[in-house]
């Protein structure tokens, strides 16, 4: 967990049954994950020949919406029910950066799905709550979610949410439907929208892949308000890179300015 907050990119636990000459469990992994750290950005230049195609035209760019639109400015100062955060490779040291930055509560529970094996995310919530004023944990089967609180999904478990006796409370599922990752971002935020329909504020910061575009689109569709981190403060601009180039994204911004924005929400 250190060695990630200090900047490493991503890691492979060592589950090696014993045997310290057999890597065949964690061999494909470990190519899988050089392959696409070699895609990586830095300082805007890329390792890759294949990074630097031309983008769809279609595309609008990241520049023309770095600040939002004057509407989804306008949208953050209605009451929200959920904020609902996703993130993969270098989340870890992005999420102790934007966490410990929001010092009041922002008027509803933030729930978190950080792509990380079940046994680090209980130390990784210890840790984050150590550094923040927010109280910080790892969610629980069937507790109530409240303000001022911020939920990390369990390692191993979808994070849905369910709604009793008027309350938001977290249901730990199996991964029935074999999502690539467990916890899925997608998971969490469509039932976060279904649930609180316009009254959700998804965030999708660094990661691989493209987890949580259908959260996003779920949460656009039902009037939620969205944000993507910016290309250049990514570790992997590839979950915000989805969802930006789909057009899903409200507000594009620095890592370092998510946090003064979030400060601008009504408060119930």
């Amino acid at each position: 967990l250190k060695a990630l907050e200090m900047g490493a990119v991503d890691f492979l636990p060592k589950n090696l049954g014993g045997n310290l000459l057999n890597i065949s469990g964690v061999k494909d992994p470990i190519i899988s994950k050089i392959k696409q750290i070699s895609h990586i950005s830095h300082g805007g230049k890329s390792r890759s020949v294949a990074s630097s195609a031309k983008k769809p035209a279609r595309v609008a760019t990241e520049k023309n919406r770095v600040s939002g639109t004057a509407d989804a400015h306008t949208a953050l100062k209605k009451n929200f029910d959920i904020l609902a955060i996703g993130s993969s490779t270098g989340g870890p040291k992005a999420l102790s950066t934007l966490i410990p930055q929001i010092t009041a509560p922002i008027g509803c529970p933030i729930v978190i799905v950080q792509h990380m094996p079940e046994t680090f995310t209980a130390a990784f919530a210890k840790r984050l709550d150590a550094a923040s004023s927010l109280s910080v944990k790892e969610a629980e089967e069937g507790e109530s979610i409240e303000n001022g609180i911020v939920y990390i999904a369990r390692g191993g478990r979808h994070l849905k949410l369910r709604k009793s006796s008027g309350k938001l409370r977290v249901t730990c599922a199996d991964n029935i439907q074999k999502h690539l990752h467990c916890p899925a971002v997608d998971v969490m935020m469509e039932s976060a929208s279904s649930l609180c329909k316009e009254k959700v504020i998804g965030i999708m910061l660094t990661g691989m892949g493209k987890d949580g575009f259908y959260g996003f689109r779920a949460i656009k569709r039902n009037g939620g308000c969205t944000i993507a981190q910016n290309k250049e403060s990514c570790t992997v601009y590839g979950m915000p890179r989805a969802v930006i180039e789909e057009g899903l994204a409200d507000m594009v911004l620095p890592l370092q300015d998510i946090a003064s924005t979030l400060m601008t929400l009504k408060r119930s």
